[in-house]
């Protein structure tokens, strides 16, 4: 394979298959298959950080978390439309246009002048107290960069890195476990999130169980940010 790198998409039987063909590297070094998912080389032929190798588990649940906050901000953009009345082309203009505070600030205010019943106003404030806690962590980890990766016997791991708004250094380093439980908070406020859309003008308004407070991840400053950085 020596031709430069092309991804075809043919369709047989229903079923869309796509045929990679790397040129660049030796076969063993071509795009892997579902099993690994992770691929050696990106499509610009250039390779991969190490650190992404390393840290496989921890990128691909980054990803998930990336994945699963577009879909509790949908959750979120349906419940804004039924609170507040306005339809698809007013949501379409709006939704998108605004903060998530300015979103939750609409959305409290004019809730209050509707004809939800408390129980149902508790639970949507239940919701946007979960969304923005997961939002927050959504913005930091997305803003932030990969510094290093811990690899060993006792830890395994990845470093991460942000400026704070003052444009302090602020380092963190989330577990797999803590990474995964982030995109699980996620998707239980999106499933809680839908329930009170299902239910909003529902008499009586049900009973909904809110999911546990999202966790929040440990910024700190470090005390040497040079090595953390460029650890020795």
């Amino acid at each position: 394979m020596t031709q430069a790198s092309a991804l075809k998409s043919t369709k047989s039987r229903g079923a869309t298959e796509f045929v990679t063909q790397s040129c660049q590297a030796s076969p063993d070094r071509a795009y892997r298959g579902s099993e690994s998912f992770i691929m050696a080389i990106s499509i610009t032929r250039r390779d991969w950080p190490n650190s992404y190798m390393e840290s496989k588990e921890e990128i691909f649940t980054i990803g998930a978390i990336a994945l699963s906050y577009g879909q509790l901000e949908n959750t979120f953009r349906q419940l804004f439309s039924t609170i507040t009345g306005m339809d698809e082309l007013q949501i379409a203009a709006l939704f998108q246009r605004i903060p998530n505070n300015i979103r939750q600030d609409i959305l409290h205010e004019l809730m209050g002048q509707g004809d939800l019943s408390d129980d149902a106003k508790k639970c949507v404030r239940d919701f946007t107290g979960g969304f923005k806690a997961c939002a927050d962590n959504r913005n930091d980890i997305m803003h932030a960069h990969l510094g290093y990766t811990i690899t060993g016997s006792s830890k395994h791991g990845v470093v991460l890195h942000k400026f704070s708004k003052s444009g302090n250094k602020l380092t963190c380093s989330p577990s797999l476990q803590e990474l995964k439980q982030i995109a699980d908070s996620m998707r239980a406020y999106a499933a809680f999130g839908a329930r009170i859309n299902e239910n909003a003008r529902a008499s009586p308004f049900p009973s909904l169980d809110r999911p546990p407070p999202p966790s929040e991840l440990n910024w700190t400053v470090p005390e040497h940010a040079l090595d953390i950085l460029y650890p020795r």
